[in-house]
């Protein structure tokens, strides 16, 4: 994994006055805190062109991991989702057939309603009907929980992918090394990889900053 390492110089003076007169005494301090920023996911470096004597500001992007396979990962997490949501069923669509033959049922049981009351149905008929009608509300609530709980399964589907796309984008930030500070580079360490039968960039020691 390559590392830069930044010092970041932080003055602090002080002064001093005499009595009788001015007389300033000045003294300066400087701390140098090392920050090392380093590759925070494994892989090959395709982009690190940053040279010594560089200035960076901070969240200036130094170098870059090959995010080609990350990418391609995303892309089928995102295909997989496009699928599920076009396989989701549409529950009116479905239902429609089921609710078209309940209706029909209950409009021809009050027309045997009065014609019985006419003697002109027998009440055979009407418990035919009746029986029908609960048959079809049964086959109706059926299908609407069947058509409910797949609904449900495709939406946990879908959460879940949802989750490993926002992580595979998180992987994906993490492939660009950032420099958390504004500074200049003292010291360039790391090489890009280059493709087989090529040379690489030069090695060397950890990149040093000061702002």
């Amino acid at each position: 994994m390559k590392r830069i390492a930044i010092i970041a110089a932080a003055g602090l003076a002080a002064l001093s006055c005499g009595g009788g007169g001015m007389k300033g005494d000045a003294m300066g301090t400087f701390d140098a805190a090392e920050v090392i920023v380093s590759c925070e996911v494994p892989g090959r470096i395709v982009e690190f062109g940053i040279s010594e004597g560089d200035v960076l500001e901070k969240g200036q992007s130094a170098g870059l991991i090959d995010t080609v396979q990350l990418a391609l990962q995303k892309r089928q997490l995102l295909s997989s989702i496009e699928a599920l949501k076009n396989s989701r069923p549409d529950m009116d669509s479905q239902l429609a057939p089921y609710r078209e033959q309940l209706a029909k049922s209950q409009h021809e049981r009050a027309r045997v309603e009065s014609l019985l009351q006419a003697d002109a149905a027998t009440q055979k008929q009407l418990d035919d009907l009746v029986s029908a009608i609960i048959v079809a509300e049964k086959q109706l609530a059926a299908q609407e929980t069947a058509i409910s709980s797949g609904l449900a399964s495709i939406d946990a589907q879908l959460e879940a992918l949802g989750v490993q796309v926002e992580q595979l984008d998180d992987q994906l930030s993490r492939c660009r090394i950032v420099s958390p500070i504004a500074g200049t580079v003292l010291i360039r360490a790391g090489r890009r990889t280059r493709p087989a039968g090529k040379a690489s960039d030069e090695g060397g020691r950890p990149e040093r900053h000061t702002p």
